[in-house]
């Protein structure tokens, strides 16, 4: 048996600083529930020289990505580098034919990319966890998988956008422009920078299309599930919704009817 469990982590983002953040300060808490040391060996990412709210000398640095997975004494790459091809692509890809386990928040490289991965996943008989890509904080994935993989589900609705949530809620409570709510949400951490992926509900639809994939058994292709966005939702929109007795929100629905889908 094994006498610990060595981990290297791509991507040091908002992400990947929470997630070594997180093992330092409950190593105990997840070692006893792991029933082994789970050990950060290396780490990855743009520069190396840049500040960081987290201590990471005492790990090997790689100013080569790949290099994670050619390391022998590491067990899982953990990939939190984010997009759908790339470097991203070839270092989950490259893990997982040498057979090494592979964890990832990266909901593009799953939504365009599924089929490829489950063919390695099963050649290679690795193991491969997605379970922060869509909904993490219910979870959602596990349920699928695990607890009700014998039923056939037949819908799916879902908020599954947390920046468009916020910035909607907030125009509605706070009678704030889409323009000042997007402003605080980027500053509260909500919101990206650069927020179009959100706030033109391609997020959303990468989530639905794993959902999707999961729930029936088919990936969906991006371009075919009908995609729309919340930039255009002004106060106005806002005041007539709430006089009908609705709220305006950024849903994500897909159907399963005598055997055909509809994203």
């Amino acid at each position: 048996m094994k006498k610990s469990f060595s981990i290297g982590i791509a991507g040091l983002g908002n992400v990947g600083s929470a997630t070594v953040k997180l093992i330092q300060k409950n190593s105990n808490l997840i070692n006893s529930r792991a029933g082994i040391p789970i050990k950060i060996v290396a780490v990855s990412a743009r520069r190396s020289s840049m500040k960081r709210k987290i201590k990471i000398s005492e790990y090997d640095w790689e100013n080569d990505v790949l290099n994670l997975s050619d390391r022998e004494d590491i067990d899982a790459v953990v990939e939190l580098i984010g997009g759908a091809d790339g470097i991203a692509k070839s270092l989950v890809m490259s893990s997982l034919k040498k057979g090494k386990t592979v964890i990832t928040a990266n909901k593009a490289l799953l939504a365009l990319h599924s089929t490829k991965i489950n063919k390695i996943i099963m050649a290679q008989k690795t193991n491969f966890y997605f379970e922060a890509a869509v909904a993490s904080a219910i979870p959602i994935i596990n349920a699928i998988n695990t607890g009700i993989s014998s039923n056939q589900i037949k819908h799916i609705k879902a908020i599954l956008n947390g920046t468009c949530n916020f910035i909607l809620s907030d125009m509605k409570e706070n009678n704030s422009s889409f323009i000042v709510a997007l402003k605080k949400a980027q500053k509260l951490g909500f919101a990206e920078s650069n927020p179009n992926f959100d706030i033109e509900g391609v997020d959303a639809a990468q989530k639905l299309s794993i959902l999707g994939m999961l729930a029936f058994g088919v990936q969906p292709k991006l371009k075919n599930i009908y995609t729309e966005g919340i930039e255009k939702i002004s106060n106005l929109d806002m005041t007539y919704s709430e006089r009908l007795g609705y709220s305006i929100k950024l849903f994500c629905i897909a159907n399963l009817n005598n055997s055909i889908l509809d994203f």
